[in-house]
C-alpha cells in the first residue's frame, strides 16, 4: 500500500479558496486547477477581485506567475496571469500575458491583443492543463512579449482604442439593462401594491358599513333604567347576579371600544386590526344585551 502524495501548499491554496468562493462547480474546478498546479509549479494560485468587460465585478481564484515556452531551442518563462469564472468551464478562463519589466507586448500578435488579453477558442470540454500546454506552444512559435524600446504604430492606438471603447460600451450597455430590469421590477411591484390597496380599501369600506348597521341595531336594544340597576347591587339571586355581570359587560365594551376609537385617531392602532376587534366586541355586547332583554322579559311574565 502506497500513500498517496501529501498536497503541496498551492494545492492547499486552490482547495481553501474555491471553496469559499460561488463556484458552479467546486470539485471539477479543483480537480482542473490541482492539475494544472502540478504541471506548471511556478503559477501561484490567489484571490481577486476581477471586473469584467461587461462590468461584473466578483471574487474571483487568480493563477500568476510564469509558463515555460521554447522558442528556437531556448527555454523562456513567459509571465501569464490567469482568472477562472465561477460558471468554468462553460466560461473561458481570463488570460494576460503581462509584460514584466523592460518587455512589450508584440505588436500584431495573433493571439495577444495590446493590452496584453490573450483571445483563444475555448470549449467546455477543454482541459485546463492541456490548454494551458497549448498557449506555451503558441507562444513558443510566436512570442508575445519583445524587449527594447516599444514603437508606437497607428495601429496600435487604433487597437487599444477599440478595446478601451468597447468594454466602456460593454460597461454602459450593463448599466442601462440592469436598471431597466430594476425599473420595470419595481413598476410591477408598484402595479401589484395598487391592485392589492384598492382591495383591501374595498374590503374596509363594506366591513365600515356592515359594522354601521351592527352598531345601530344595538342602539336600539335597551338595557333598562337606573332603578333597575341599582335593584341589581342590592339583588342576591343567581338570575339578579347575572343581570348585574351583563350590565357591566356592556358598559364594559362600550369603553373599550371608545379607547379603540382613540388607539386609531393616535395611528396606536391600524384600521384593519381596530375594525376586527369592534366587530368582535359588538358582537359580544350584542349578546349580552339581548340576554339582558330576554331576562327582564321573563321576570315581568
Amino acid at each position: 500500500y502506497r500513500r498517496p502524495p501529501a498536497a503541496s501548499p498551492h494545492e492547499q491554496r486552490i482547495a481553501q479558496i474555491v471553496g469559499h468562493l460561488n463556484y458552479a462547480d467546486k470539485a471539477l474546478v479543483t480537480h482542473q486547477l490541482v492539475e494544472l498546479s502540478r504541471a506548471m509549479p511556478h503559477l501561484v494560485p490567489s484571490e481577486e477581485h476581477y471586473v469584467s468587460d461587461a462590468g461584473e465585478d466578483n471574487n474571483l481564484l487568480k493563477l500568476e506567475g510564469t509558463v515555460p515556452t521554447v522558442h528556437q531551442g531556448h527555454t523562456y518563462h513567459t509571465p501569464l496571469k490567469m482568472y477562472i469564472p465561477l460558471r468554468f468551464p462553460h466560461e473561458a478562463p481570463i488570460v494576460f500575458v503581462p509584460p514584466t519589466a523592460g518587455m512589450h507586448i508584440s505588436p500584431r500578435h495573433s493571439i495577444v491583443t495590446r493590452s496584453g488579453r490573450v483571445r483563444v477558442e475555448w470549449r467546455s470540454s477543454h482541459v485546463l492543463h492541456a490548454f494551458v500546454q497549448d498557449l506555451c506552444v503558441k507562444f513558443g512559435a510566436e512570442p508575445p512579449l519583445h524587449s527594447g524600446p516599444r514603437q508606437p504604430q497607428v495601429s496600435d492606438l487604433v487597437s487599444d482604442a477599440t478595446d478601451t471603447l468597447t468594454a466602456l460600451a460593454r460597461r454602459v450597455y450593463k448599466e442601462m439593462h440592469d436598471q431597466y430590469l430594476f425599473e420595470l421590477d419595481r413598476g410591477l411591484q408598484l402595479k401589484s401594491r395598487a391592485a392589492a390597496l384598492d382591495r383591501g380599501l374595498a374590503s374596509l369600506t363594506n366591513a365600515k358599513k356592515a359594522l354601521s348597521t351592527h352598531l345601530e341595531q344595538l342602539e336600539r336594544i335597551p338595557v333598562g333604567t337606573g332603578d333597575d340597576v341599582e335593584l341589581e347591587l342590592d339583588a342576591d339571586t343567581v338570575v339578579e347576579r347575572q343581570v348585574f355581570d351583563l350590565v357591566a359587560k356592556v358598559l364594559a365594551v362600550e369603553d373599550t371600544i371608545y379607547e379603540l376609537d382613540r388607539g386609531v385617531e393616535n395611528d396606536v392602532l391600524n384600521l384593519s386590526d381596530f375594525v376586527k376587534s369592534v366587530r368582535r366586541l359588538a358582537r359580544d355586547q350584542f349578546e349580552a344585551r339581548a340576554l339582558v332583554q330576554k331576562i327582564f322579559h321573563l321576570q315581568r311574565q
